[in-house]
């Protein structure tokens, strides 16, 4: 896969690969809309969700489809009861503890949909099943402020399942956040790769690099 901070691409795909289309989910038409205005960035995602006939946006089926890969990779987020907010509000109540999760936080869940989203907006370039694809290639452009969970969380939740990860990092000034991360994605694993192009080659490179 290759990815900008985080575009990803993956390997070659064979036909069984491909996305589902589906239909509409029934309902009715009072409904809240079902379409990328709702959800920025969509418009770019292309093969990353699924669409109805005219085009537009099948939002339940999109994540649907992500959810029921997520528990082959992760484990459920542990639920304790808590006796004393029971008798306090008189109810039945549980605690679902994110912080039990891998890396403490609920965003493996949020960059697992990522990995997985780009797969399928790649996959009829690649010739592989999700299960079968390596690693994945992501850009650090410098140029854009660092975020936890696209850079650190989706390369650790790549590693945890398996994947290589390759960072290329294009030309530009890192700031102390970027350093941070980049050394906490090393140190566990992932390859660190600083371009001495310019922006445009480096993408050109991690692509080539990624099939």
């Amino acid at each position: 896969m290759s990815s900008t901070q985080s575009n990803m691409s993956l390997d070659h795909s064979r036909k069984e690969d491909k996305v589902r289309k589906g239909d509409h989910p029934s309902g009715s038409s009072k409904k809240a809309k079902n379409d990328e205005s709702m959800f920025a960035g969509f418009s770019e995602i292309n093969g990353g969700v699924i669409r109805m006939p005219n085009g537009s946006l099948s939002f339940v089926e999109t994540v649907t489809r992500i959810a029921d890969l997520i528990p082959k990779y992760l484990k459920p987020t542990p639920q304790y009861g808590y006796e004393l907010l029971n008798q306090a509000f008189n109810c039945k109540a549980e605690l679902k503890l994110e912080n039990l999760q891998l890396f403490g936080d609920i965003y493996v869940r949020n960059c697992i949909g990522v990995i997985f989203g780009n797969y399928f907006n790649q996959v009829e370039s690649i010739s592989r099943s999700i299960a079968e694809v390596p690693g994945l290639v992501i850009v650090l452009d410098p140029s854009v402020g660092p975020t936890s969970l696209q850079l650190d969380g989706i390369v650790l939740t790549a590693l945890h399942i398996n994947l290589k990860a390759v960072i290329y990092v294009a030309p530009g000034k890192l700031d102390l956040l970027h350093c941070t991360q980049l050394h906490s994605c090393h140190e566990r694993g992932a390859k660190v790769i600083f371009h001495k192009g310019d922006l445009g080659s480096c993408y050109q490179r991690a692509k080539q690099h990624a099939y």
